[in-house]
């Protein structure tokens, strides 16, 4: 658990299952977590790569997925897309605690394979690599329903991803969100988070920005996608 309670040490509250979840103690932890970051020195890597993975673990408690997404399986199934230092990262240490009482699975893939919709969608959520800067668009376009879809890539909000984890300054980290993709999906994030997020509005092409309390595809039933 040291990547985890190191940083955030009352981040492992669990949700309950209903949609009226109390998220107090997990936005006390966003905070923390927010004003954590502002300590990092850039040219501190490794502690950097460890505070983005802890931002999607954030995320990922902030999020509830409808409950026909676990009707096959109590696990939370995430893929992660490509590779780069915070998808080792979370392939190591993901698993580690449970997420709002789900344990979780990780599904790792680097090399080139072929992934179908069905696979795609099953997945409660998706990390895309850096490596994936040219494909994650065309995988996104394939994913229907409740799939929490996040990455570092640079714009990936904007284009369609849901939930971008941005260095605002050498200093800093944030959440942008697109609220327009969050709305489609069915999925439910917390309004703590969003009050504290970018959010991104596709349709008008503006963002607001949060308070100041950090201090800061093909037409067919079952396409397939190949992964480099």
């Amino acid at each position: 658990m040291g990547w985890i309670s190191g940083f955030l040490p009352t981040m492992l509250y669990p949700l309950p299952h209903s949609s009226r979840a109390n998220f107090g103690p997990i936005l006390l932890a966003l905070l923390f977590l927010t004003l954590s970051a502002s300590t990092v020195s850039g040219t501190e890597l490794s502690k950097n790569n460890n505070l983005k993975a802890t931002f999607y673990y954030n995320a990922l408690k902030f999020t509830q997925w409808p409950a026909e997404k676990f009707a096959e399986a109590e696990d939370l199934q995430i893929i992660l897309l490509g590779n780069d230092d915070i998808a080792a990262i979370l392939n190591e240490k993901l698993t580690e605690r449970p997420i709002n009482g789900h344990h979780v699975v990780i599904h790792k893939h680097t090399q080139r394979q072929t992934l179908t919709t069905a696979i795609l969608n099953k997945a409660h959520a998706i990390y895309f690599a850096s490596d994936m800067h040219q494909q994650y668009r065309k995988i996104i376009q394939l994913l229907k329903g409740a799939t929490l879809t996040s990455s570092c890539i640079p714009g990936f909000a904007r284009q369609g991803g849901m939930v971008e984890i941005v260095r605002k300054t050498s200093q800093q980290l944030e959440f942008h969100i697109n609220a327009d993709a969050i709305k489609q999906s069915n999925l439910t994030i917390s309004p703590q988070m969003m009050k504290l997020a970018h959010i991104i509005d596709t349709n008008s092409r503006t963002r607001s920005s949060p308070p100041e309390i950090s201090s800061t595809l093909p037409a067919t039933d079952n396409p397939s996608i190949n992964i480099k």
